[in-house]
């Protein structure tokens, strides 16, 4: 009986210290042990994740990157909790590295991050960042990531992006730190895990080897955003990707990527090409593969029947003002309103035909 009354006490205290997580060896207690780490994915969500880079300021303001630049990558995962990361840095992008004080970066990482959960392991990821300091061009990394989350919209056979609020810090901390967004691009073997395909750079495929209704929304699609820095068969700004799930022709996809020449974004410092012969880069051009007149309006009414999504994701983006959604969906909406009246489809589709390419 004596052993019973004093046997009580001690299980109940250690029941008690059990719920509060005190003692176990995964989470914080008075002898300093451990914090379980938490898992973190990159592209798990759409929210907006803080991130800070460590490195050598003077040397990426300069562009100085003869070799790997060593730097540190700390992910804001949470209110309180953050991961940091072992990291080099190299400059991509010859056009935007040539025109921007703040050229994109590739981020190699020491250890492998995870894309997703439960696959997707990334070595090497680009960072897009602003092309120079100022609000305008905010707006411009903003803009550019909202014309992939609408091409997201069209189709998953697309790259994923994830929106960052991005603090560069001198390692030295000889230059003053530097705040702007930016966001993610999921690397290209990523893109071909999630959609059972492999890149295929080597090829220079013809249209006949491209699943027609996938190369049919690209072209509408660069059309919609006003986008004709892209070429299939140079695989300027795109990437083509095969499926494994079969090996006919049309098994091949191709996915567009660098929006920032488009007019969606309507950067300032973004001009036609020569051979366009558009004076602006607001006015359209399209560049896809002739179709006949119904397969056109069988592709445009994709479009139309994603106008009510299309939109719904430019209102719902919280980061630009209304001023900026108002420019982007009075901009969409030159396109849009074409498919919505029989005359002005035929003469869309008019204009198709007359500058297709065979």
């Amino acid at each position: 009986m004596k052993q019973a009354k004093i046997g009580f006490p001690i299980v109940f205290v250690l029941s008690l210290l059990s719920l509060a997580g005190i003692g176990n060896s995964t989470e914080n207690n008075a002898s300093g042990g451990e914090k379980k780490k938490k898992s973190f994915t990159i592209f798990a969500n759409d929210k907006l994740m803080k991130v800070t880079l460590k490195l050598d300021l003077k040397g990426y303001l300069k562009k100085d990157f003869k070799s790997p630049m060593d730097a540190t990558l700390v992910l804001h995962t949470g209110e309180n909790d953050s991961v940091s990361l072992n990291v080099k840095v190299s400059d991509r992008g010859s056009y935007r590295s040539s025109k921007c004080n703040y050229p994109p970066l590739e981020i190699s990482f020491n250890k492998a991050v995870d894309a997703y959960s439960g696959f997707g392991k990334i070595k090497k990821m680009k960072l897009y960042t602003c092309c120079e300091t100022g609000e305008i061009y905010n707006e411009y990394i903003l803009r550019e990531y909202l014309v992939y989350k609408l091409f997201n919209a069209m189709t998953d056979s697309s790259y994923r992006v994830r929106l960052l609020k991005v603090n560069l810090t001198d390692a030295q901390g000889k230059k003053k730190s530097l705040t702007q967004f930016g966001f993610f691009l999921e690397p290209k073997e990523i893109v071909a895990e999630r959609t059972e395909s492999r890149e295929r750079e080597e090829l220079k495929p013809l249209p006949e080897q491209i699943s027609r209704e996938t190369l049919d929304r690209l072209a509408i699609f660069n059309y919609m955003v006003s986008n004709y820095d892209w070429s299939l068969k140079e695989q300027h700004n795109v990437t083509v990707f095969q499926s494994l799930k079969n090996n006919q022709a049309g098994s091949y996809f191709v996915v567009p990527h660098d929006f920032d020449g488009t007019g969606v974004v309507n950067a300032l410092y973004s001009v036609p090409a020569s051979q366009s012969g558009s004076k602006s880069i607001r006015e359209r051009t399209f560049l896809g593969v002739c179709r006949s007149r119904e397969i056109f309006q069988k592709d445009l009414n994709k479009f139309r029947d994603k106008k009510k999504e299309i939109f719904s994701i430019i209102d719902n983006f919280t980061e630009l003002d209304q001023k900026s959604k108002k420019d982007i969906t009075d901009f969409l909406n030159q396109f849009y309103n074409q498919l919505e009246k029989t005359n002005s489809l035929d003469n869309l589709i008019g204009n198709f035909i007359k500058n297709c390419r065979n």
